[in-house]
């Protein structure tokens, strides 16, 4: 799946200035065992800090604030100093000197190129250098797949990309590490999504305002205002931050999907199992999320209904209340349990609020029994 998004979406993480000094990264894991030394301990956070930025998928273009870089016992002020008078110390400290600056921007070259950012060095346009890294992480492709290997072990598997024009640079991830979707740390998540829904493990990057439309579940969804008011309160059932208040519109959400696209699990006795996970999040134009509903359906569907089941949609109503005054964004995800699957789409309400409200609520329906 390919996609290209516009300059709402940022995933650049520009670190203004960024100096490690030292050994590298690399050399750092492979230090003598013993009480560590400060360097050596900063360049193995700085690994942890490469795993968490790659599993968070965050690419990184480190930028060297020093810009246009000169020896400095080149420069003739040092024309007299100690270092020129002894044996061999001009070679030696312009050796040393050579071997931290090439470890200091070694290390941002690595950072940049495992997370697939740029790192940008030896520049004295560092407005420049901002601005092509915000840009660039502006505007990208999305591609996406499922592993075959299921063995989650936690291991760091590696990545390659390859286009047929030869004479293009890409800059991508350069793999990911294989941790198990559905672990005890994800299901703890999601048992304290009431607290911050944005933990569920398989949506936490879907449901983010702005972010990538991910369609390994696809379905659509109705949004409609549910009557012509404005309410005083919010929906009991939703989850609200305390800095909103009202007036509300209250709208109902109907997501729609094929039972095809959904995972389900037979038993012995022929029943089919699914279970489905369905959010709606309102994000302010800050970006910050002011309510969300977020629900959880089991369906358990006979063998004697099942084949009917595949024959229509399934649908599940959710509703959601917006303030009257602002500007505001719903972000709508759906997950399958069971594969860990999601979809996820993003509309402004504005796109919506003008439109005639539906003439009767009625009972939500849930996924088909």
């Amino acid at each position: 799946m390919f996609r290209t998004f516009g300059p709402s979406v940022l995933s650049a993480l520009v670190l203004v200035p960024l100096y490690v000094a030292g050994q590298s990264a690399q050399s750092a894991q492979s230090a003598p065992a013993g009480p560590e030394k400060p360097e050596t301990t900063l360049h193995a956070n700085a690994d942890l800090v490469l795993v968490e930025l790659s599993r968070s998928q965050v690419a990184v273009y480190p930028i060297d604030a020093r810009g246009l870089m000169v020896a400095p016992m080149l420069s003739a002020t040092q024309s007299g100093s100690t270092m020129n008078r002894k044996p061999n110390g001009f070679a030696n400290a312009y050796s040393k000197w050579l071997t931290n600056t090439g470890s200091e921007q070694g290390t941002m070259q690595q950072m940049a190129e495992a997370t697939g950012g740029k790192a940008y060095l030896n520049t004295n346009d560092l407005k420049q250098a901002i601005e092509k890294a915000i840009e660039t992480g502006s505007n990208y492709y999305t591609v996406a797949y499922t592993p075959d290997n299921r063995n989650w072990n936690g291991a760091f598997r590696k990545i390659q990309v390859k286009v047929d024009r030869p004479s293009l640079n890409l800059a991508y991830r350069r793999g990911y590490y294989a941790d198990d979707p559905l672990g005890p740390e994800h299901r703890n998540a999601a048992q304290t999504a009431k607290a911050d829904a944005t933990d569920y493990s398989a949506l936490r990057t879907a449901m983010l305002r702005g972010g990538p439309d991910p369609t390994e579940l696809i379905f659509v969804a109705s949004v409609r205002r549910s009557s012509a008011d404005a309410e005083p309160a919010i929906v009991e059932s939703n989850q609200a931050s305390k800095k909103i208040s009202g007036p509300y519109r209250r709208y109902s959400v109907i997501f729609v999907t094929n039972p095809r696209e959904v995972n389900w699990t037979p038993t012995p006795d022929g029943v089919h199992h699914c279970t489905l996970e369905f959010l709606t999040f309102v994000y302010g134009v800050d970006g910050k999320l002011v309510n969300m509903q977020t629900n959880s359906v089991s369906a358990n569907i006979g063998a004697d209904k099942f084949a009917a089941l595949l024959k229509q949609n399934l649908q599940y109503r959710q509703q959601i209340s917006v303030p009257v005054k602002g500007e505001y964004y719903l972000r709508l995800g759906m997950r399958d349990a069971g594969t860990d699957r999601v979809g996820a789409l993003e509309l402004p309400v504005e796109a919506v609020a003008k439109l005639p409200p539906l003439a009767a609520e009625g009972t939500a329906p849930a996924a088909t029994k």
